[in-house]
């Protein structure tokens, strides 16, 4: 069973106005964990730091102190250990039409990640995977050639889900 844990984590950014710096600490000593099959909700006002420990976890961020771990092991910045961090957590963004290119097939968008993540390549495997991904959300394998534009925001929150599971060993 995996798990994600947040141990300590905290984002300070240095502020500088002038000649004057001041600290804003966006994220206080935040500990939790994550296993697998759980569903787990982060809420708070606006400006509570919701937004910088999802950048956190995704390392988009550097944290200033704490640990990020994943399956007892301490997640890597750099590398394939970062690759392989990459590839087990994915992020699903709230809003499923800012978050899928409008010139892009949904084909582009699922078959990229596979092919990103070394999980197909060649055009018949990297369809296979789309479809087997399309299929896995509950989508028929036909709106592979469809634009965003052409699909409902419930079918466009799919296709996001869909890419966040690409890149996982299971989804192939």
């Amino acid at each position: 069973m995996s798990v994600l844990e947040v141990r300590d984590l905290v984002k300070e950014y240095r502020l500088r106005d002038g000649r004057q710096s001041r600290i804003l600490t966006a994220v206080n000593h935040v500990s939790f964990s994550i296993e697998t099959g759980r569903t787990v909700a982060l809420v708070g006002q606006s400006g509570s730091g919701k937004s910088t420990l999802a950048k956190l976890l995704m390392q988009l961020e550097k944290p200033t102190s704490g640990q990020i771990i994943l399956d007892d092991t301490p997640v890597l910045r750099r590398g394939a250990g970062l690759k392989q961090y990459r590839s087990d957590v994915q992020m699903v963004f709230q809003d499923p039409f800012a978050s899928l290119n409008p010139y892009h097939t949904i084909a582009h968008h699922l078959g990229r990640p596979l092919i990103l993540h070394g999980k197909a390549s060649g055009r018949e495997e990297v369809m296979a995977g789309v479809h087997r991904l399309l299929e896995r959300v509950r989508l028929d394998p036909d709106m592979a050639e469809r634009k965003p534009h052409e699909l409902s925001g419930g079918q466009r929150q799919r296709i996001a889900i869909a890419r966040a599971l690409a890149p996982n060993r299971a989804s192939s």
